[in-house]
């Protein structure tokens, strides 16, 4: 999975791409270290660009949204399609957070 980042002094953007996997625990540790930076309100999540995700990228979007909560910031995520949002709404994450 690679990743880019875009904030705004309201919004942090991060754009996914490829596949999102056990192996991008890192990846993650980076970005949840990167949202003590931001001073806007909401973090969104792209998804468009997002092949496949499993499981454990799913535990990881949880995390970063536990990371978003602690900081009071609200997470969103958008643009997902195909497996992924297959595996999003198998998994019932509209209660957790906002999917547009």
């Amino acid at each position: 999975m690679d990743y880019s980042i875009h904030s705004d002094p309201e919004t942090c953007r991060i754009v996914f791409s490829g596949k999102f996997g056990f192996s991008d625990s890192a990846n993650i540790r980076k970005l949840i270290g990167s949202l003590a930076d931001h001073k806007g309100k909401e973090v969104v999540l792209d998804l468009t660009d997002l092949e496949a995700i499993d499981s454990a990228g799913l535990g990881m979007i949880i995390l970063l949204n536990d990371a978003a909560q602690e900081k009071e910031l609200r997470i969103r995520l958008t643009g997902a399609g195909g497996q992924v949002r297959k595996m999003l709404d198998i998994s019932n994450f509209a209660e957790l957070m906002a999917i547009d």
